[in-house]
């Protein structure tokens, strides 16, 4: 879809099975990756309402030594320190540009910067959730997974990775944040939670 700004964007999540047809539509609300990882199986989700879903897949709290883990558990992050990252020692390379390690997106297809996706949700009719819908990228609010099995906070908040990883504090990530009262960047996010990806044509 060609957004607001003028740039072209997929126009559903990864692992979404359809363009949102609300904001809690959660066959639209597609896959929740760890920040740089690839499309390793650790992402995989069943949501069968806006409210609930389940991982595919299992999880371990043993970090990751390589870029590729081997295996398709999602590493949870808060069982050691720093309890940032899955990976261990941490890569800023790994999402960057659709040469990036572990692009997880379409070919020609790469994660947003964050110049990118503010520009976005200042286009945005409403600067919340509603607005993120209301646009042409038509946004749902997915949740997160934080630790162990759990999905949380489907049908009420969106959590939107970017390629940009965070100034302030080593081993985190930039991330949109949408809600109905806002939406915005969270600039300092352990690069562990699962979030949703959204794909930008590179230019």
């Amino acid at each position: 879809v060609l957004s607001a700004t003028g740039r072209i964007w997929m126009d559903r999540n990864i692992g979404a099975t359809r363009v949102a047809i609300s904001s809690d539509d959660y066959l639209a609300y597609g896959y929740l990756y760890q920040w740089g990882r690839g499309s390793d199986g650790h992402q995989l989700t069943n949501w069968t309402s806006s409210t609930i879903g389940s991982p595919v897949n299992g999880f371990t709290t043993t970090q990751a030594t390589s870029h590729i883990p081997g295996h398709n558990l999602f590493i949870e992050g808060y069982a050691y320190p720093p309890a940032q990252d899955w990976l261990n020692p941490s890569n800023d390379n790994l999402w960057q540009g659709i040469n990036g390690i572990n692009n997880p997106c379409p070919t020609g297809f790469r994660l947003p910067t964050l110049a990118e996706f503010t520009a976005e949700i200042a286009a945005f009719p409403e600067q919340n959730s509603t607005g993120a819908y209301s646009s042409v990228l038509k946004l749902p609010v997915a949740g997160r997974r934080l630790l162990g099995p759990s999905l949380i906070e489907g049908g009420s908040v969106g959590y939107y990775w970017i390629s940009s990883v965070s100034t302030a504090n080593p081993n985190t990530a930039q991330v949109v944040l949408i809600n109905q009262t806002e939406a915005r960047i969270d600039g300092s996010t352990p690069r562990t939670e699962g979030f949703c990806v959204r794909c930008i044509k590179n230019q």
